[in-house]
């Protein structure tokens, strides 16, 4: 399969990472169509053991790179705001692009992890506990909370890398 082709029928999942990044509809497919601009002169060079992920990891870091360079330029260009009749704000400020920056830090550590710990992370950060996350799965107590120990470790090693 030709890598323009391989990485047009991709282009869903880069959308619906797109949509995850901007959390709207509209931004999204702006960040995808202007990936997809970037990447298609390129993407014939995207080698790897795995052609399909390695098309697709380089199609999301391409958007992942546009979406920050729009919060980029959102951020330079003054959006005066009135908040009274006296009162001018602008926004919106480095804070948020930092936040951007980290949330998508933590997704990418998250995408690297193995599936497992992965959903054991992200079931013990929504609260759940071991027991319940064994009794759910039917893995028992003690993998569920080994599951969520060594995804906790990981991700932790994985996150100092990144950040």
């Amino acid at each position: 399969m030709p890598h323009t082709v391989l990485a047009l029928t991709l282009y869903p999942r880069v959308f619906r990472f797109a949509l995850h990044l901007t959390r709207d509809w509209c931004d999204a497919q702006d960040v995808t169509q202007s990936a997809y601009l970037r990447a298609l002169p390129h993407v014939g060079a995207v080698t790897g053991d795995d052609l399909h992920l390695a098309t697709l990891r380089y199609l999301r870091e391409t958007a992942k790179t546009t979406w920050l360079d729009e919060c980029r330029k959102r951020a330079r260009r003054v959006q005066p705001v009135l908040v009274s009749d006296y009162a001018w704000a602008s926004l919106p400020g480095p804070d948020e692009i930092d936040r951007l920056e980290t949330s998508l830090a933590i997704w990418q550590v998250l995408d690297s992890m193995p599936a497992d710990e992965r959903a054991a992370v992200l079931a013990r950060y929504a609260g759940e506990t071991p027991r319940r996350y064994g009794e759910r799965l039917g893995i028992g107590k003690d993998r569920a909370y080994r599951l969520m120990y060594t995804g906790r470790l990981r991700f932790q090693i994985a996150f100092l890398e990144v950040a």
